[in-house]
């Protein structure tokens, strides 16, 4: 047995303390994410607008047999997930003469389309849990690790977004795995471990651009393992950790979403045309608007409203 088979052995070895907390922490989890789960059905989306976007975004996918959602707010991957989720479940939720994924059908009651979409998210705040206690144990062992898990199983943010059929959820645990994959690769110098963590964190992006940022640590380790005894240059290592996201990232989107993102990457670089002036005149112009409405009553701005120029 190598020293370093030994050391996946001994990293991988759960106390019975460890193991019994965890479970439960676990259990906790579901349970919270599953308390509240139809709340606001039937009805449309009553938890958070997003929803009544991108469940009829997916229904459209699938109504008109196309992987492109003709809209690109969000990456295509969890509209792809969320897709592919309302098909596994079309025989529990085609029970009406309208037909599965026809717009008048989410018009009559669209609580099983989104009520999906909640199980999806709700899976994906459940496997963030393990994805932190993942990542605690590799930075700090099994009592910060279960520590981790039980604070992000309780967390208000992730339990709220475990509830809401969007893609935070599912951009998150994508994210928390990537960089658990990171740590490893950092902690053994592992070039696979770090191929793993760019492919992930590539998902993570074709979930939710935000995760793009992730690239930073990414290339940051990616420098350090390119020194002996891991031979590998590394200009090279940064290409090919470069290819391998990028790669995860079209997986997960089709060529629109591509081309727009490409539109849209030179204006990270211009600065924002709202300035702090016209910020400063916009909270003038509010504050003069609001102590007329006080001194002279709602009805003396009409005529500032309908003609604005005089």
């Amino acid at each position: 047995m190598t020293p370093s088979t030994a050391r996946r052995i001994v990293r991988w070895h759960l106390s019975r303390w460890e193991r019994s907390t965890l479970t439960g922490v676990l259990i906790a989890a579901v349970v919270l994410r599953i308390i509240g789960l139809r709340a606001g059905l039937p009805g449309a989306a009553l938890l958070s607008p997003d929803e009544n976007t991108v469940v009829p975004k997916t229904l459209a996918m699938i109504h008109d047999g196309t992987a492109n959602p003709h809209w690109f707010l969000y990456p295509s991957l969890y509209l792809g997930l969320l897709a592919l989720s309302l098909v596994a479940a079309r025989p529990l939720i085609d029970t009406h003469r309208l037909g599965f994924a026809n717009p008048d059908a989410y018009a009559l009651d669209p609580s099983p389309y989104i009520l999906t979409g909640r199980v999806l998210s709700l899976v994906a705040g459940v496997a963030l849990v393990i994805g932190v206690w993942l990542l605690g144990r590799r930075v700090g062992g099994g009592a910060v690790a279960v520590t981790a898990a039980a604070l992000m199983a309780i967390a208000p943010m992730t339990v709220a977004y475990s509830h809401v059929a969007v893609t935070d959820m599912t951009m998150t645990a994508l994210l928390t795995f990537g960089l658990w994959q990171l740590v490893v690769a950092a902690q053994d110098r592992s070039l696979r471990a770090l191929l793993v963590a760019a492919v992930l964190i590539g998902l993570a992006t074709s979930a939710k651009y935000n995760a793009g940022v992730a690239v930073l640590p990414l290339v940051g380790v990616a420098w350090w393992l390119a020194t002996p005894p891991v031979r590998l240059g590394r200009i090279t290592a940064t290409f090919r950790l470069g290819a391998v996201t990028l790669g995860a990232f079209l997986v997960g989107n089709n060529g629109k979403a591509m081309k727009g993102t490409l539109k849209a990457l030179p204006t990270l670089l211009k600065g924002s045309k709202f300035t702090k002036s016209l910020y400063m005149d916009l909270m003038s112009l509010m504050f003069e608007i609001l102590t007329k409405v006080r001194k002279e009553g709602l009805m003396s701005i009409e005529s500032d409203v309908e003609k604005p120029e005089e």
